[in-house]
């Protein structure tokens, strides 16, 4: 065998050497020929040793950091920040995707691939959602995204809205999902398309509804009107809706709601094993905006000196616990603040056995901040207020809009060595989902508490 082997690599490079000799007398035109036919092979070969290497490259926090320096995109931030929200905030809701389309027209002639490669009409996955907050519409849109990758189907791009409570003013703000995540990051491993191109060619009309259980559509009536007014679609009556149906069982409906897929974990519509590929796959791609990641970089550099530190988010819910029923507020209020005093005993010896001397306190009760640093014996306390002109500049500008100070505030806990985590919280769970993504520690307040309050979910 290793004669024969040796005896073909000869006649191989006999053949080849007369042919390169052949093309070398007959000049450059040759000479263009011989590259045309080699340059396509180192093309792919290329193209295939970058999918290799981006397939083994470890994902890390240093994602999240910035390839230029402060200096030179410090003043730009504010600056593309203040252009987003003025074009955000004066587009009606339906109008929000209407710049896009005309940017990107051919996107509406885009068609899904079939597993043998053939093309079919485009299908579509448009994801519903109460809105019950910022963070439990971002759960809902990363289990549509799995949602879109296993069905084949193009996502429509939702429109997130700010709560009420966070705003000045009584309409709910609107964002929109480039705003938010890095949709060419996401675009690499599913298809987007826009509410009017899925208007355009659904006839403004959603066919089926994929939900959970008939609790899951107990507020349908309420929000039916909602999604009417935000993307000009009509969906079916709580009457013509089926529940327990699955993506395998509508692959003939071309345009299909999700409802809520974030809460659907007694009856997924997709298979559990299959459901985890695809949620692993999605970690590597999902990611916050690159205006919001610049943002993060900014304070978290200078913050602490720019050392490890430990973050923490407190979630003060006294509004929330006595907003639906009679309860005794003083008596809740006295139970969050010895909660206070024990967290800020408990918390040092939390970072005294980790040997760090820096945290960072994610909230906006002011109560809980006093009685924390008046009773903790750490070097550094640092919170929202602390986070200040002239050391971080144009920062004001920045928290002045409350949805994206949050996803800011939310990249600082992730960036963090140390995460305490309030357990029942869509906002710690948002940082929890891009932490598990990094695989980051990760703990619970209620864990480290030496005492915790009967009747409190911390």
């Amino acid at each position: 065998m290793g004669f024969w082997r040796l005896f073909r690599l000869i006649v191989i490079y006999v053949i080849v050497s007369v042919t390169l000799v052949g093309w070398a007398t007959r000049g450059n035109n040759a000479l263009q020929k011989m590259a045309a036919i080699i340059t396509p092979y180192t093309d792919q070969v290329s193209r295939i040793l970058d999918i290799q290497n981006n397939q083994e490259k470890k994902i890390t926090l240093d994602y999240y950091e910035s390839n230029t320096t402060i200096a030179d995109h410090e003043a730009a931030i504010i600056l593309d920040h203040e252009a987003d929200i003025s074009k955000t905030t004066s587009t009606p809701k339906k109008d929000m995707y209407q710049q896009k389309n005309r940017d990107n027209e051919e996107t509406h002639n885009m068609v899904n691939k079939k597993e043998d490669g053939s093309s079919s009409p485009r299908r579509y996955l448009f994801v519903l959602f109460n809105y019950i907050g910022p963070n439990q519409e971002y759960r809902h849109f990363r289990s549509a995204v799995v949602e879109a990758m296993y069905s084949n189907r193009s996502l429509v791009m939702p429109i997130f809205f700010a709560l009420k409570a966070f705003q000045e003013s009584d309409a709910y703000d609107q964002k929109n999902v480039e705003e938010t995540f890095d949709i060419d990051q996401l675009k690499q491993i599913v298809d987007f398309a826009t509410p009017d191109e899925y208007n355009k060619d659904c006839n403004n009309t959603i066919e089926r509804v994929i939900v959970g259980t008939p609790d899951s559509i107990k507020n349908w009536d309420k929000f039916e009107p909602m999604y009417r007014q935000a993307y000009s679609i009509n969906v079916p009556s709580v009457t013509d809706i089926s529940t327990h149906l699955t993506l395998d069982k509508l692959t003939s409906v071309r345009c299909l709601g999700t409802y809520e897929p974030g809460f659907r974990h007694s009856s997924p519509s997709l298979p559990e094993d299959v459901r985890d590929e695809l949620s692993r796959k999605l970690t590597t791609h999902y990611f916050m905006s690159k205006k919001i990641r610049k943002s993060i970089d900014s304070i978290t550099q200078k913050m602490c000196n720019g050392e490890p530190y430990v973050a923490m988010h407190w979630r003060n819910r006294v509004q929330e616990v006595c907003m639906s029923r009679t309860c005794n507020i003083t008596a809740y209020v006295m139970k969050m603040n010895k909660t206070s005093e024990v967290a800020a005993k408990d918390v040092t010896r939390y970072m005294a056995e980790r040997n760090m001397t820096c945290i960072y306190l994610a909230t906006k009760d002011e109560n809980f901040l006093e009685i924390f640093k008046s009773a903790a014996e750490i070097p550094t306390i640092i919170s929202t207020e602390d986070i200040k002109q002239p050391k971080y500049p144009n920062v004001d500008k920045l928290q002045e809009d409350n949805y994206f100070w949050s996803l800011i505030e939310q990249g600082i806990c992730i960036h963090s060595k140390f995460f305490i985590s309030w357990k029942h919280s869509g906002w710690s769970g948002t940082v929890k989902d891009f932490r598990r993504s990094i695989n980051v520690p990760i703990d619970y307040l209620y864990q480290i508490l030496s005492w915790t309050p009967e009747g409190i979910g911390l």
